[in-house]
């Protein structure tokens, strides 16, 4: 969770409230700008309902606006239960380019065609530019040979 505009270096207690129940989730303390980001962990028997976080600080008592929490949690045997360092989920996840196989090599789909005759003939994209850049110089040249300035 992110809080913002308390005062820089505030110690803030955060709770997870309903009606007749209050969960402290840990304190806070803010940064130089008086923003803080604190990850809580959900109690896994947390009936479901609607909620609010309370953050207290000694100036200010600010209650956000309502979460719902749906459904219950998925006990063991689920994959879902308490987890660890060791918790392969929580080790970053290869991704792949599309096409890539992981550990393999991929076989074009259609074989290249072949061209009959001769290749096409053009002018080189940098010969092209040259020449443009050439012409443009040879211009300018006679411009300013004709208004008197060079």
């Amino acid at each position: 969770m992110r809080g913002v505009e308390f005062d820089y270096e505030q110690s803030v207690s955060l709770y997870l409230e309903r009606t007749g129940i209050v969960i402290q989730l840990g304190e806070v303390i803010t940064d130089l700008e008086g923003i803080f980001i604190h990850m809580v962990v959900v109690p896994i028997d947390l009936p479901q309902g609607e909620y609010n976080i309370r953050a207290v600080t000694d100036h200010h008592n600010i209650l956000s606006p309502t979460l719902t929490v749906h459904g219950s949690a998925i006990l063991e045997g689920g994959g879902q239960g308490e987890r660890d360092e060791d918790d392969g989920l929580l080790a970053p996840m290869p991704t792949y380019a599309p096409g890539v196989v992981p550990g393999g090599v991929l076989q074009p789909t259609a074989q290249p065609t072949t061209q009959k005759g001769p290749a096409p003939r053009g002018i080189p994209t940098a010969a092209l530019v040259l020449s443009i850049l050439s012409v443009l110089a040879v211009f300018a040249v006679f411009r300013q040979r004709a208004t008197g300035k060079g």
